[in-house]
């Protein structure tokens, strides 16, 4: 079953989880900026238009392989729980939590 440049569909999933990691990351550690997300996003749905030899199976895999470390990396880095840096991570006010 072809769907997304002639491949599975399962590779299209796959896809989406891996981009969503450094996505999610770049969105925490940017202030929560929709802004910052969106642009990266987009970077990688141009990235398709810029480079056309992704369509083929070389590409496809290599680019696979680089989602993947990308999101482990960031994954063991900033941990799976919120990717975010632990000081971005409080909710509490400066003067609160001192007593």
């Amino acid at each position: 079953m072809g769907f997304y440049y002639q491949r599975p569909i399962w590779g299209l999933v796959l896809s989406t989880i891996l981009i969503s990691i450094p996505i999610a990351w770049v969105y925490n550690n940017t202030g929560r900026s929709v802004l910052a997300a969106m642009l990266m996003h987009a970077s990688f749905n141009w990235a398709h238009f810029l480079f056309p030899t992704l369509d083929s199976d070389r590409a496809g895999l290599i680019l696979f392989v680089v989602q993947a470390a990308v999101a482990v990396i960031v994954v063991l880095v900033w941990g799976p729980s919120t990717l975010t840096r632990k000081s971005h991570t409080s909710d509490k006010r400066p003067s609160e939590g001192f007593a």
